[in-house]
């Protein structure tokens, strides 16, 4: 308004050409951009003001008409002047009302911040509908049908643009909270971020806490039926401690360790499992004497690692890696460059193909070898490269140190074990993906189709 009067402009005159209202309007629009513009163009801009709860059954001109007391009858307009059902019929029959005009009830004057509850009584709105060229001055020209103004003026604007647009910005944002879910996240955090955003938008509890059971992972929902009974808060406890208890037994602390006789051993001998089973042992035996030791968790794992590579060779069964169908692949990334990764649960070291680690830029330590069953020629591997960041998901990054095979004929990384094991490897039920923890944090990685071996022929 302050510009309008800078620039001496009347925002209700019909003066022209051009009218200054439709000079006003041209203003209010350059004031509109990107979602507001286009919501303006396609609810306003080129469109006429209808009153859908009020029709004309008098000759009366405007003047005359928005003069008169808002009941049907004497010093009023006609009978049937009000859509039936309408807004404007119920408020012009109610007794209170008797001495009210048309003018201050349902056609405001050209009132820019003003006149909202008037547009609403008489179901003001834009419409696509034609207006009767005299339909200023003559309300009769729009006999027996809604009263439609020609063109909308700014106060007009201004009301449809305060009651219409933050509806529609309401139901985007009330969309994108129907669109949560709990994914990766800690239930307990989830409960705060949907809470937290139901109160943003100013929505019910009962609203609230039907997202937040929807958005549930599936063992969450089963267990929340269950214990319906409890307010949200404890139930968010319980499902809290349910998944710190399913966590620790993915790791292993809920498990003791298996007591082996000397018969089991004596069969295991004879059997293909003989080194997995005894990497196990060792393992579980170094870990109890660290513990008791006190060394630390760093030293203690360096230790180990290089315990197992003096002692026992590198399982890596070439030929069952070129030929089984079993192994899970993964997408990975090094250096920004793409490369399959193999979850080999058989095999106590991870891996790279000589060729692919040179392509990746890693840098060969060439000093240090080691004897590794089931490889062609030598029997030993090239060399190793230490702390290669592997990339399997934005949010998952692992540091693992890989033995470089030189005869080896597939562009991928084999991920052992041991490295699978620290990163609390599982694998879903439905074998599409399988979780590791990264970060402390549960991450989902999808299971992809093996580029290397595919169906043989």
């Amino acid at each position: 308004m302050g510009y309008l009067d800078t620039i001496n402009l009347n925002p209700y005159a019909i003066t022209g050409p051009p009218e200054s209202w439709k000079r006003a309007m041209g203003i209010l629009r350059s004031c509109m951009a990107s979602e507001a513009g286009e919501w303006f163009d396609r609810e306003i801009t080129g469109k006429n003001w209808k009153l859908s709860g009020i029709t004309s059954r008098g000759g009366a001109n405007l003047a005359t008409f928005v003069a008169l007391v808002i009941p049907e009858g004497a010093g009023g307009p006609n009978a049937g002047t009000y859509v039936n059902g309408s807004k404007a019929q119920a408020y012009a029959t109610d007794p209170v009302n008797a001495l009210a005009t048309i003018r201050a009830t349902f056609i405001p004057t050209h009132d820019l911040i003003g006149g909202d509850e008037a547009w609403g009584r008489a179901g003001a709105c834009p419409t696509d509908r034609a207006a009767s060229a005299t339909a200023d001055a003559g309300v009769a020209a729009n006999n027996n049908h809604p009263i439609v103004f020609p063109g909308i003026k700014p106060n007009q604007a201004l009301y449809w643009l305060r009651t219409q647009f933050p509806t529609v910005i309401d139901k985007k944002k009330l969309i994108r909270f129907n669109s949560l879910y709990q994914e990766n996240e800690p239930v307990d955090a989830f409960y705060r971020t949907v809470k937290r955003a139901g109160k943003l938008l100013k929505l019910t509890d009962d609203l609230i806490i039907e997202q937040f059971f929807r958005g549930l992972l599936a063992d969450n929902i089963f267990e929340a039926k269950r214990f319906h009974n409890l307010n949200p808060d404890d139930l968010v406890k319980h499902l809290r401690n349910l998944e710190q208890r399913n966590a620790e037994m993915r790791l292993g602390k809920s498990t003791p360790a298996k007591a082996v006789t000397k018969n089991d051993l004596l069969s295991l001998l004879r059997s293909a499992d003989f080194r997995k089973l005894l990497r196990e042992i060792l393992q579980e035996e170094m870990m109890s004497a660290r513990k008791v030791t006190e060394i630390s968790d760093d030293l203690a794992e360096e230790e180990q690692e290089e315990d197992i590579r003096k002692d026992d060779p590198m399982d890596i069964d070439i030929a069952r890696l070129e030929n089984t169908k079993d192994l899970l692949a993964l997408d990975g990334e090094v250096n920004g460059i793409a490369i399959q990764c193999l979850a080999d649960t058989c095999a106590n070291t991870s891996f790279i193909q000589r060729k692919a680690a040179e392509e990746l830029g890693l840098n060969i330590d060439k000093s240090i070898t080691h004897n590794i069953s089931g490889a062609p020629e030598t029997g030993r591997t090239f060399g190793m490269v230490k702390g290669v960041s592997i990339k399997l998901t934005p949010e998952c990054i692992i540091t693992e140190d890989l033995a470089v095979l030189s005869n080896y004929k597939y562009r991928e990384i084999g991920l052992s074990q041991t490295c699978l094991k620290r990163y609390n490897y599982d694998v879903h039920e439905s074998r599409e993906h399988v979780a590791l923890t990264c970060d402390e944090k549960n991450v989902f990685i999808l299971i992809v189709p093996d580029v290397n071996r595919g169906d043989k022929k």
